[in-house]
């Protein structure tokens, strides 16, 4: 696995969390977060901006419907809508550090791996114009090696979490 470069985490991230979540609809995607944040959490990186998501993109996806409550009070999550709102909710109201990038992708990949599977309020297509590293963070900031923002211990401890 080729682990160089901001760029090479997210598409990492994102594809192993796509990867679990269409072979098991019940992978623990919370659990696999920590595991991820516990790594992340030792990088001070922070990006200098987020880019701006389209206005239409944006405001389709924040309004879909991420909880239900049925009629005993029970709060359920819709977990492809949670996936899909956090792709844009997480870059308006929080800095780009390196976890909350990542996290992005995790929630694209969950979200992407989830189309097989029956039971949620349909997103619709809203994946696929904002699945890229490119829509959230410029080039210069995802062409930044890893070697410059992260230990060497925490490299190989993402190769072997993500393989």
């Amino acid at each position: 696995m080729k682990l160089i470069t901001i760029k090479d985490l997210f598409d990492a991230i994102k594809e192993k969390s796509r990867k679990e979540r269409d072979k098991n609809q019940y992978f623990d995607g919370q659990k696999f977060w920590q595991k991820l944040k516990a790594i992340l959490g030792n990088s001070l990186y922070k990006a200098k901006a987020w880019k701006k998501i389209r206005t239409p993109v944006f405001d389709a996806t924040i309004k879909l419907i991420e909880f239900t409550i049925d009629g005993t009070g029970t709060k359920k999550i819709i977990e492809k809508n949670h996936f899909a709102i956090q792709t844009v909710r997480i870059p308006a109201t929080e800095q780009p550090t390196l976890r909350k990038i990542m996290q992005v992708a995790l929630n694209i990949g969950q979200f992407e791996g989830y189309d097989k599977w029956d039971g949620y309020v349909d997103a619709g297509n809203l994946s696929a114009p904002n699945d890229n590293f490119e829509n959230y963070i410029s080039k210069t900031e995802g062409d930044k090696k890893l070697t410059t923002i992260m230990a060497n211990a925490d490299i190989t401890a993402f190769k072997k979490l993500l393989s």
